[in-house]
């Protein structure tokens, strides 16, 4: 038996934009192009008039090809709906909450689904399946403790930990699968395109080999990284090994290749990457 590669269902907040305006209004406020999607499901930003963060979501046409769904998490749902409703004026469309909605993760489409989309945030060449009513033919789903170790493996930023509302996104590596820079005006996009001109940010979220391992997972808030005395980064997560993890150096520890872990004598964490 091999081992589950499906991710455990889940039950995103959805809000469907509908109407003739539907795609130019979603596109004017989320840092990805919502013109083209086709099959796709792609991450993207909701940022503010500064460039920085407010939510990471995902879009893709919903069980209807004229909608545009935004997928979050359900405590954000209220506030992006709030959000989007404050730049509504004489724009043609409906914004609605939808529920009931379910998504299984897969890196391939392992049975027939109410709704199938194309995404590459989990696996290189996955699929987000979507049922009304989850089959009981579906096959066994990875654990929890699993599906965080896929997501540090994969250097995917989770909200609390890596992402926090006021960052710039481009910190924490949303610049490779999240922004457009050819879609043309958003709010926020100014400051972003003069970010990706001058190529430079003040800290960036990496991947970390652990040596010897952590003992215990990273706590929320992190643990400080330290080089030559100085505190120059953060360990935002670790996996349930305590082998990798992921984290924040700033500036002047950019070129380092290894760090201490404060409070953890004699472990330290050698830099294997930028997410």
């Amino acid at each position: 038996m091999t081992d589950p590669l499906l991710l455990p269902a889940e039950n995103p907040g959805i809000i469907a934009a509908s109407g003739p305006d539907a795609i130019r209004f979603i596109n004017g406020q989320i840092t990805q192009d919502a013109r083209d999607l086709a099959d796709l499901c792609l991450p993207a930003c909701i940022t503010d008039a500064k460039g920085r963060l407010q939510y990471w979501i995902e879009i893709q046409k919903g069980s209807d090809q004229d909608q545009v769904w935004l997928i979050t998490r359900h405590d954000q749902t209220a506030e992006i709906l709030a959000r989007l409703d404050r730049y509504l004026i004489a724009d043609d469309l409906t914004l609605t909450e939808f529920t009931g909605w379910k998504r299984v993760r897969s890196p391939s489409p392992v049975c027939s689904a109410d709704i199938t989309r194309r995404s590459s945030l989990w696996f290189d060449s996955g699929f987000d399946l979507w049922w009304r009513v989850l089959p009981g033919d579906l096959p066994p789903a990875m654990g929890l403790v699993d599906r965080e170790d896929l997501r540090i493996a994969r250097g995917i930023p989770a909200w609390d930990q890596e992402l926090q509302p006021g960052m710039l996104p481009p910190e924490a590596g949303l610049d490779r699968h999240s922004i457009s820079y050819h879609k043309g005006c958003y709010i926020g996009q100014e400051v972003l395109s003069r970010m990706k001109s001058a190529g430079k940010t003040n800290r960036k979220l990496a991947r970390f080999q652990i040596t010897p391992p952590l003992p215990h997972l990273v706590p929320l808030g992190g643990i400080p990284l330290i080089l030559g005395g100085k505190e120059c980064g953060t360990l935002t997560s670790s996996s349930s090994s305590g082998t990798s993890a992921l984290g924040y150096l700033g500036k002047s520890a950019f070129d380092a290749a290894s760090l201490e872990v404060s409070g953890n004598p004699g472990i330290v964490a050698h830099r294997t990457g930028w997410v």
